[in-house]
């Protein structure tokens, strides 16, 4: 492990980068910043490292994004409506952004803020835990909220996320990662990636991609991909933009199952995610418009995929979701394992 400034905040903090490398070549660059992941190197079928996720070369960039790449996503990750929920007669409101929702948990978002990294090395493999404490009612969230992300970075091309929180006063916790990947490496977009979810139904939306609180069957439309499927061959048809959708994953409560594997013909890169989570939001960049990311490379529309293990979007507003609440004495708890492989 090494360990450098990545850059400093305008009240002159500074933000540390940690540089890991497994023993089988696999490296990765982490900031305190937002809990990002700024790179993540694996070998294509010829043995070749590419860089299979977005970013920036400066802490300003980061500061500045709006993408929320590579970070981890909280206190609630994805949207609330009407930015307010009711939790024990009570009524939070919260930042809201154009359209008058909820997105990302606010404006001192756990994306934004500057959280205090630890490196290690166990038999499992090598990484770094974060920790933050989000006070009480930071962008209207009720209770002190303590919150570790670990991330380990394995021999097996393995990327393995631990979430853990603890909160003094009852409250609702939806953590998630935001890596857009590129299989390729950033030499061209994801839309000849192979996709596929185990999910058979979604989370339906009204007005700014808000679920209503029903769910709806993908089958004979554009979002079944229960097999593999070419971004490109139905990109088009799942919005204005592209993907942008919670997928109601197709698996056991709390159990950590595939939910989804992707693929890129040319350079061979395979991407399994597996997670303890009900959910999955399948999103393709659709918002990027000559992004300058790192080493000079300007990111266009579906340069990029996500892949976002969470609870249900919205859910604080329909008690009929899997719940996410946190009492206090309680611990959230979460798990994502991001696989990389090669096909031949």
């Amino acid at each position: 492990m090494e360990k450098s400034e990545f850059g400093r905040l305008p009240d002159g903090r500074a933000v540390p980068r940690y540089t890991f490398t497994t023993d089988s070549g696999m490296t990765a660059h982490t900031i305190d910043f937002g809990a990002i992941l700024v790179s993540l190197s694996v070998p294509d079928r010829d043995g070749r490292f590419r860089d299979v996720v977005l970013g920036y070369d400066s802490l300003k960039r980061y500061r500045k994004d709006g993408h929320c790449f590579g970070a981890t996503v909280g206190r609630f990750a994805n949207r609330i409506a009407g930015a307010r929920f009711t939790l024990d007669g009570i009524e939070y409101r919260l930042p809201a952004v154009k359209g008058g929702y909820a997105l990302h948990g606010g404006k001192k978002a756990f994306h934004k803020v500057l959280w205090k990294g630890e490196p290690f090395q166990n038999r499992t493999g090598i990484g770094v835990k974060f920790t933050y404490l989000s006070k009480d009612m930071e962008d209207g969230y009720p209770g002190n909220l303590h919150a570790e992300v670990t991330y380990t970075f394995t021999d097996d091309f393995c990327f393995m996320i631990d979430y853990r929180a603890v909160s003094d006063t009852r409250t609702h916790v939806n953590l998630t990662h935001h890596s857009y990947f590129n299989l390729n490496g950033m030499e061209r977009d994801v839309l000849g990636h192979h996709i596929r979810i185990n999910a058979r139904e979604i989370t339906e939306t009204g007005k700014f991609g808000i679920p209503t609180g029903a769910l709806r069957s993908v089958s004979g439309t554009p979002f079944d991909l229960t097999s593999p499927t070419v971004v490109g061959d139905v990109v088009s048809q799942a919005g204005k933009k592209g993907f942008d959708v919670n997928y109601v994953l197709d698996k056991d409560p709390s159990s950590l199952v595939l939910a989804a594997d992707a693929f890129d013909p040319a350079s061979g890169i395979t991407l399994e995610t597996r997670t303890t989570e009900p959910g999955l939001q399948f999103y393709t960049g659709n918002y990027l418009k000559r992004v300058k990311g790192k080493r000079k490379v300007r990111y266009h529309r579906h340069w990029g995929l996500c892949l976002e293990p969470q609870h249900f979007p919205n859910s604080p507003n329909h008690p009929e979701f899997p719940s996410t609440i946190l009492d206090p004495g309680m611990t959230f708890v979460s798990e994502t394992v991001y696989r990389f492989g090669v096909k031949k």
